[in-house]
């Protein structure tokens, strides 16, 4: 018994003298996890609007594109670092570099030096059309909780300006925002008096910064039912008379332009009701022909606008060109109308719920139209863009908005909007969309061709 004690003791000795020496032979250091994404951003200034990099950790490369700088001799650029990461050939977040040639920038990401080559690169346009993919959301607005619209039912229509969004609302004045961020100006558009549940009812843009007013008609007795537009020149202007038509008809829910009333231009209203009439004006050289439009029928099947619809041309020249139609509740669709016959050549798919609003763009070469689609509870809300560069165009949409997303609740009326604004270095399609009762946004398309854009 006692040699067993003996040799178990000898057993448990070797076993703790084993053990004892291989955990001396661990490494108990904590290894070194690099810096997966060292750097988060990169911006510059880019004349009036702001660069923002593309930032490749695969290819370590940093490219900013500059649509509107052509001077990139002294470009301070605005970096956003990962905390972890340290600076080794700079020592601040905003550095100026010569970017008319690459320039290095070496960083550490706890592991190693990294080295990154930046870029400044003009870009080269697309041989036509929307950058497939390009579509982004630049901003989004409740109308009630951020731009303090503090009525529901009565803001139906948005004017696309270069530099702001008109958005009016019924026996008010319009208010604006930043047409690249949506910040609300402190100010309003001087109405001076033109102001009306049925006055300033809807309104509209032109491709010069001019806003078209207009009231609804026969309904506003101030102005002995007659239909009245008045011309607001950009957001500090006032409103000026511009077309009085005493039609006897029910005119003034929706009203669109394409071109310029300070060149040429033509305008569309639709006529409520059911024998599918419009009314368009001519502009010419900056002066309008007459005070009295011309009217024109729509012949087709299953046209039931009543008061659903919306009417742009696609010219503003020839009153003969084709022109699309947003019309109709359950079913309603987006039609392309022959400018010769105004006989309806083809449509979108049918829908159940209501469209009344439609714009028309000829982007990089390319026509677009874009239409609305929703309902009295916002859960389906959207809108649609067709490319009709071909006949059958309106076959299917190549974009739409997330539907039921910024629609309004309650919208009793039924009512929202569309505008295209192309930027004035032709580079960008701004598309902005609005529900009454929810939201405004704005969508970026850009033409730039990637591949021949970026450094090889």
């Amino acid at each position: 018994m006692k040699k067993i004690l003996i040799y178990l003791n000898i057993l448990i000795y070797f076993c703790l003298l084993f053990t004892s020496c291989k955990e001396e032979s661990i490494d108990e250091s904590i290894p070194v996890v690099p810096v997966i994404n060292p750097i988060k951003a990169v911006t510059a200034q880019d004349g009036e609007d702001v660069a923002n990099a593309l930032i490749s950790k695969d290819d370590k490369t940093i490219v900013l594109i500059f649509f509107n700088e052509n001077d990139l001799s002294d470009v301070e650029l605005h970096f956003k670092f990962n905390p972890r990461t340290k600076l080794v050939s700079i020592s601040d977040t905003i550095v100026k570099f010569d970017l008319r040639t690459p320039q290095k920038l070496v960083i550490n990401n706890l592991f190693k030096d990294v080295t990154y080559t930046i870029y400044g690169v003009s870009p080269v346009k697309l041989a036509s059309g929307i950058r497939s993919g390009s579509g982004t959301l630049l901003w989004s607005k409740k109308l009630q909780d951020d731009l303090k619209i503090n009525v529901l039912q009565v803001t139906g229509g948005i004017a696309a300006l270069d530099d702001y969004l008109a958005i009016n609302t019924r026996d008010k004045g319009s208010i604006y925002v930043n047409s690249k961020t949506g910040a609300l100006s402190p100010d309003t558009i001087n109405m001076n008096g033109i102001k009306g549940n049925l006055i300033n009812f809807y309104h509209t843009g032109d491709d010069n910064n001019n806003i078209l007013l207009c009231n609804l008609a026969p309904n506003d007795a101030s102005n002995n039912g007659a239909f009245k537009v008045w011309k607001i020149q950009g957001v500090t202007g006032t409103p000026e008379p511009y077309i009085t038509w005493a039609g006897g008809v029910a005119i003034g829910r929706k009203l669109s332009i394409i071109g310029s009333v300070d060149g040429d231009a033509i305008i569309t209203a639709p006529i409520m009701g059911a024998e599918n009439r419009f009314a368009r004006w001519q502009v010419k050289a900056g002066v309008l022909q007459s005070q009295d439009p011309q009217l024109v029928t729509i012949t087709g099947t299953n046209i039931n606008w009543a008061n659903n619809v919306d009417v742009v041309s696609t010219s503003s020249t020839d009153l003969t060109a084709d022109y699309f139609i947003a019309y109709g509740n359950n079913p309603s669709f987006i039609s392309w109308v022959d400018g010769e016959t105004n006989a309806i050549n083809s449509s979108g798919p049918s829908s159940v719920l209501v469209s009344n609003a439609a714009d028309y763009v000829v982007f990089n070469k390319v026509p677009y139209v874009i239409h609305n689609n929703l309902n009295s509870g916002g859960t389906d809300d959207t809108a649609y863009i067709y490319d009709v560069s071909t006949d059958t165009g309106l076959n299917s949409s190549i974009w739409n908005l997330t539907k039921g997303t910024y629609g309004g609740t309650n919208n009793g009326n039924g009512t929202g909007d569309v505008a295209f604004k192309v930027s004035e270095n032709g580079f960008f399609l701004y598309t902005y969309i609005m529900f009454t009762n929810g939201s405004v946004v704005c969508i970026r398309f850009d033409c730039v061709d990637m591949e021949k854009s970026l450094p090889k």
